[in-house]
């Protein structure tokens, strides 16, 4: 389960302590907006984590992961909404994503070639599968997963 949650910065980034991976990490305490306070680990001096102020508006991934609670800082903050409250943010309109041009008839030809042209290797990666699989008594799943590695392979050798 992952949830993203707005948090306040209770306590910024301080001291630096040894971490038992090697290195030094540091921490942040930051408040949800349930009230709750989560502490978020990281590796020391990273930014913008380090630069966090006390009451500064961010956001925080939360997420479930064997039984595990992870947190993480997505919303990193930047200098225009550093300091502006969390319902004012939001109420900021969206940056406009860049329009795409249609493709040329041209370019739809050379896409669809190349399309053509990996679906015919991907099929003979695959025939090749087949055969070990039929050797070695596999699975499907495993003569699939001995094809992709092939066609992969194949691409990066020859730049395809």
């Amino acid at each position: 389960m992952t949830q993203l949650i707005n948090a306040t910065v209770r306590y910024p980034a301080g001291k630096s302590f040894p971490s038992q991976y090697g290195g030094n990490r540091q921490n942040i305490v930051v408040t949800l907006d349930n009230g709750q306070d989560e502490k978020i680990y990281f590796d020391e001096g990273r930014e913008p984590h380090c630069s966090l102020q006390r009451g500064q508006k961010i956001q925080i991934l939360l997420e479930q992961r064997n039984g595990k609670t992870y947190k993480k800082l997505v919303e990193p903050p930047t200098t225009e909404n550093a300091n502006i409250p969390a319902q004012t943010q939001s109420q900021q309109q969206p940056t406009p994503t860049p329009t795409h041009q249609p493709l040329t008839p041209q370019q739809k030809r050379e896409i669809a070639a190349y399309v053509q042209e990996q679906a015919k290797l991907f099929n003979y990666c695959l025939d090749q599968a087949i055969e070990i699989g039929r050797a070695y008594d596999m699975e499907p799943s495993d003569t699939r997963a001995i094809a992709t590695t092939l066609h992969i392979a194949a691409q990066r050798k020859f730049n395809l």
